[in-house]
């Protein structure tokens, strides 16, 4: 076989790639880690304004992502971190380190099912450490429990509003893939507290 003829296959196979790549993402789409109401309590006080990269560090699962922040979506939604290998955190809500529930959003996979970040989150137990390291600091959480819900059924209360310690939640995605509604059937919830 000649080169052209090798170089018209490649291409064919590439050009086949990218469409069934875009077939699959119109059929099963991306993911939203928080497909649910996000409050806006607005206790996020100055952590963001800290100058320098924050980042999320889950050394079971080798994760040591940058974090980005986000608001809402216009359905009230928390919004999606910007790639499937960053994690955001909730703007509206209570920062790391402070009063509260700060919470963590991240993708389990992408259009093409490939890894998020937070794919194995799910492999967490009780007692395991979870870090935000900013500049000037590092907090260090422990995994307190991990909790699934139905996607359209999640404890607001529970995941953004607790005041009684300082408490960090990581969200993601679990279950079975709705084509229909593009995302999975329910949330995964790794609930965490700041160690003194």
């Amino acid at each position: 076989m000649n080169r052209n003829k090798i170089s018209i296959l490649i291409g064919i196979a590439a050009a086949l790639v990218v469409l069934l790549g875009a077939v699959w993402y119109v059929l099963y789409g991306a993911s939203s880690p928080v497909a649910v109401s996000a409050p806006l309590i607005d206790r996020s006080g100055v952590w963001f304004d800290d100058p320098g990269t924050k980042y999320l560090v889950v050394p079971k699962i080798g994760i040591d992502t940058k974090i980005e922040e986000v608001g809402r979506t216009e359905s009230g939604n928390m919004a999606n971190p910007s790639s499937f290998h960053t994690v955001a955190w909730y703007r509206h809500g209570t920062a790391p380190g402070g009063i509260g529930s700060a919470v963590i959003a991240g993708h389990v996979d992408n259009a093409l099912s490939l890894a998020g970040v937070f794919k194995e989150l799910h492999t967490l137990a009780s007692g395991d450490e979870v870090h935000v390291v900013t500049a000037s600091t590092t907090l260090r959480y422990k995994v307190l429990r991990l909790e699934e819900y139905p996607y359209d059924n999640a404890p607001l209360a529970e995941i953004f509003g607790r005041t009684d310690g300082r408490y960090l939640n990581l969200v993601t995605c679990a279950g079975t893939w709705l084509p229909g509604i593009r995302t999975y059937d329910k949330r995964l919830i790794v609930y965490t507290e700041l160690l003194e």
